[in-house]
């Protein structure tokens, strides 16, 4: 490689006594670099933000002057001129770097301010806040933010690709307002890369497309396997992904493509597309790409592809929807539908199938690159998520939804089916903190809501663990709502496992179960840890099959016992068991010979029926 120095000096030299003034690349700003002095910054302090501009050789041009901006969120964080930024109010802000015409933009989280304790002879103030003010202080937060990226217009050109033509030569041309318009029923085969362009989504974005996108389903409307007649195929020869969302690439929309792997690939494949990068060289917030839309895709595997996910998702600001990610799966290691761990969100997973093995959605399970990286607001809307029971045995299975280091997490109308002891003992949703490497002290799961969503033919329902196994973590899973669920079929025929509605370990804190319904051959509807208890649990308005514990600690009996052991001063308020009467319960605890005789779960599964209405299937016809 010439060092860009010599390279520098031999351009001039050619262009010398030509006459000709071309610009010569090292003088252009191709991309800016923005790095922070901390990722997040505390209400009421300041913190530095650089940025450079970076010429298409790769050198940094740090003459040139920058434009500090908030894009979005100047009620939360405001910057100066100099890239001082202020926090003003709790919350996430979006701020741009322009060096001539490009443009870097990057999230910055303002957090509220620690609690500074008293001095230890001031004595302690009672409380003045009532009962119901601390219940909703412990209950998670929601997302702070809802995507919603309105399809964009094309106001440049119109670039074709024909069958056999140069793909990555289009995606190096394209600029922002440009589309590229593909060969339906055309196969592209290799490992493409969509780069950054100079400036920010907001002055325009690149859509990928088919030249039959006009007759897929509308916006809105999910697309299944049929619908790969109209579609391009994007085809990876090898191990490596199909596509690859480079760093610092923001703006792109990819719209009913065919994403997937060659046939002769026999060897564990990685990936079908990258979002980002889970390691280097994306060890910073200001390489992450952001703005991305799949919107209406195909991505799949072969029956026979030994695969780790089709999908890594380590971006921000990243929308998958209405799209089928299919045959996902591997032997012997852990496989994803969509997985994501070094990406800082915010995420809109909405209406899709996501068939998977490991675990069909996945945040967190290996440190993140980027320092104090949480991935954060987090929608997951009407999502049918399965695996199907004729993979049992063929690849390695643990659960359907796991989350290992996420916060303002939203799991909302969803089908969620498919999961037996294999790799795991058959629990639909995991969540834990877990500083997996042993490198991420920071990592948590915390405010996660779960509602309105229908769990069925699964070998248990929620896991959930205040620390992962062997973590080291400074935060505990905590804050956690399940409500206005139902769980089916626990442990029925072939989907075995725990059989155990909840699980709480490891001192998991401010957990609510209510209005939650579970059926099925149970071991417990609920076991809780003596070793280390639940801190702050409620459990109110509950409709349970009782099993053969009800709800039970190790060590202990059955009932009032356990729950003391578990579960200490939790909140146990009109529960309901469906079977015979037993001893030992608190009050506020009934039985009842029949679901049909709680009016509870007639309400619970009442509205899941209507919130989940349509989700498995595929427009029009069944996505099972």
């Amino acid at each position: 490689m010439i060092p860009s120095v010599l390279l520098q000096a031999v351009l001039v030299g050619c262009s010398a006594g030509t006459g000709a003034q071309p610009t010569p690349p090292w003088s252009e700003v191709a991309t800016v670099v923005v790095t922070l002095e901390r990722p997040a910054i505390t209400l009421g302090q300041r913190a530095s933000a650089h940025a450079v501009g970076v010429n298409r050789l790769g050198d940094a041009l740090p003459e040139r002057s920058v434009r500090w901006n908030v894009v979005d969120g100047s009620e939360f964080l405001r910057v100066d001129s100099n890239g001082t930024l202020v926090a003003l109010a709790t919350g996430r802000a979006l701020i741009s770097a322009r060096v001539d015409s490009a443009v870097a933009t990057v999230p910055v989280d303002v957090l509220p301010p620690p609690t500074d304790p008293l001095p230890p002879d001031e004595p302690v103030a009672p409380p003045v806040d009532t009962e119901e003010e601390q219940r909703a202080a412990r209950r998670p937060a929601l997302p702070r933010v809802y995507l919603d990226f309105p399809f964009p217009a094309v106001t440049g050109r119109s670039i074709t690709v024909p069958a056999g033509g140069n793909l990555q030569q289009a995606l190096d041309r394209a600029q922002r307002g440009d589309e590229i318009v593909l060969a339906s029923g055309a196969s592209y085969v290799g490992n493409f890369t969509l780069p950054a362009k100079p400036g920010s989504a907001a002055d325009g974005w690149v859509v990928i497309r088919g030249d039959r996108a006009s007759r897929l389903p509308p916006l809105g409307t999910r697309v299944g396997m049929n619908h790969g007649i109209l579609m391009p195929s994007i085809v990876t020869p090898n191990t490596d992904p199909a596509l690859r969302v480079l760093q610092g690439a923001s703006g792109w929309r990819m719209v009913g493509l065919e994403v997937t792997v060659a046939p002769t690939v026999r060897d564990q494949q990685y990936g079908l597309i990258f979002l980002g990068e889970a390691g280097s060289p994306q060890t910073s917030l200001a390489t992450v790409p952001t703005d991305l839309v799949l919107d209406r895709m195909y991505v799949h595997g072969l029956p026979t592809t030994n695969m780790s996910r089709c999908v890594a998702l380590n971006s921000a600001r990243t929308a998958i929807t209405d799209s089928y990610l299919g045959e996902c799966h591997g032997k012997g290691f852990d496989s994803q539908a969509i997985w994501g761990g070094n990406g800082p969100g915010p995420y809109k997973i909405v209406n899709n199938t996501l068939e998977g093995a490991g675990e069909n959605i996945m945040f967190g399970g290996s440190d993140p690159a980027i320092p104090g990286l949480v991935p954060s607001d987090i929608e997951i809307r009407r999502n049918h998520i399965v695996t199907p029971l004729a993979w049992k045995g063929l690849w390695t299975k643990k659960n359907l939804f796991e989350l290992k280091n996420a916060a303002r997490v939203l799991l909302e109308a969803n089908v969620l089916e498919g999961s037996w002891t294999d790799g795991q003992t058959g629990w639909a949703i995991v969540l834990k903190s877990a500083n997996q490497a042993g490198g991420c002290p920071w990592c948590r799961t915390t405010d996660v809501t779960i509602r309105l969503n229908l769990v069925r033919n699964v070998g248990g329902g929620v896991n959930v663990a205040g620390i992962g196994d062997n973590s080291n973590v400074d935060t505990t899973a905590q804050r956690i709502l399940v409500t206005e669920t139902v769980f089916d079929g626990i442990g029925a025929g072939a989907y075995s496992g725990d059989l155990r509605g909840f699980q709480l370990l490891s001192g998991s804190m401010d957990i609510t179960v209510e209005r939650t319904v579970v059926s099925g051959p149970l071991d417990a509807a609920l076991m809780l840890d003596n070793r280390r208890p639940a801190v702050r649990a409620s459990f109110r308005d509950n409709v349970w099959a009782y099993g053969r514990y009800g709800a039970v600690a190790s060590g202990a009996g059955a009932g009032s016992p356990s729950l003391r052991a578990g579960a200490p001063g939790a909140v146990w308020e009109r529960m309901i068991f469906v079977g015979p009467q037993r001893p030992g319960f608190p009050v506020g605890t009934g039985f009842v010979s029949s679901e049909r005789h709680a009016s509870t779960a007639i309400r619970v599964r009442a509205a899941v029926d209507s919130a989940t209405a349509g989700v498995v299937r595929v427009n029009g016809t069944s996505g099972a």
